[in-house]
């Protein structure tokens, strides 16, 4: 018998119908102004980004009033949080901003420590225009083999599909695989302390 103790929760929540088709309403309403606000690449990679640095933290979904999204993150997030048997614990939406990543766009590995929970919705994606791939959280795993030796360093990768919201715990190291198509992925990430 194989017991695993040191397994990692994530959290999906597929919209669909009547409430996809609001949420992603009201973000293309708000895309126009979104798109105005000055478009950086702070992490030297190629994707451009909403984010900043600095004592004002970004949050777009406030800030452009998506309270559509922000509700199903906030039930995604309860239910996530029951999952585990935390009960509620009143999470806040602390930080939330856009990624636009084109033809060549990518993601380094990083990680949104010091945040509990973060989350990406995926807003407009083909599906083949960048995975968001998770490192394996055993940082020897890389070193000792067994029983690794068998399996990716990376053992997960999340195809983006339009509507998903993913939670996973902030300090899951991830990235996004290299853009090879022609179709723009948007997404939002987001974190909660």
């Amino acid at each position: 018998m194989i017991e695993s103790l040191f397994s990692t929760p994530f959290f999906l929540h597929q919209l669909s119908g009547d409430t996809l088709d609001k949420v992603q309403t009201e973000i293309s309403q708000a895309l126009p102004e979104i798109r105005k606000s000055n478009l950086q690449q702070p992490w030297g990679d190629d994707t451009y980004t909403t984010f900043t640095y600095g004592k004002n933290t970004t949050n777009d979904l406030v800030k452009f009033k998506l309270n559509l999204l922000i509700e199903e993150i906030k039930w995604a997030s309860l239910k996530y949080a029951q999952d585990l048997g935390y009960g509620d614990p009143k999470f806040v939406l602390d930080e939330s901003w856009f990624n636009f990543s084109n033809y060549g766009g990518y993601q380094y590995d990083h990680a949104h420590t010091p945040a509990r929970v973060s989350g990406i919705y995926y807003y407009q994606t083909n599906g083949k225009d960048g995975g968001t791939r998770f490192r394996h959280p055993a940082p020897m795993s890389q070193h000792s083999g067994f029983p690794f030796d068998k399996l990716p360093i990376e053992t997960g990768v999340s195809n983006p599909t339009v509507g998903k919201i993913l939670l996973f715990p902030s300090w899951v190291v991830h990235r996004v695989d290299r853009n090879t198509t022609q179709n723009e992925r948007i997404t939002v990430a987001f974190n909660l302390y």
